[in-house]
């Protein structure tokens, strides 16, 4: 889960486009034992905003994890990380024969 604090809402939308690798590696991760230990849902990341101090946790669940995968698998595809597409597609097929 990605944890981090910001000074406002636009320093977290430039983390979020900025780290898009680190953003769909916590996601994948997070589904990865998500699967492996039967869960429901899964938060991803915990965001605070210092300056409102709001508090945002990024979930997901079950039934989406399939269309997270997806998008993960076309951002490592355009960056040419083909090894870890494989290990999404290992997951979107274990979500698959459930």
């Amino acid at each position: 889960m990605l944890v981090n604090e910001f000074n406002d809402y636009d320093e977290m939308n430039a983390f979020i486009k900025d780290e898009k690798d680190l953003f769909f590696t916590s996601i994948v991760k997070s589904i990865s034992n998500a699967i492996e230990n039967d869960f429901l849902r899964i938060v991803i990341a915990h965001f605070t905003i210092l300056k409102t101090e709001e508090i945002f946790n990024i979930t997901i669940q079950r039934n989406d994890w399939s269309e997270m995968l997806n998008l993960a698998l076309y951002h490592f595809e355009s960056t040419e990380n083909y090894e870890y597409c494989s290990e999404i597609n290992d997951l979107i097929n274990q979500l698959s024969d459930e």
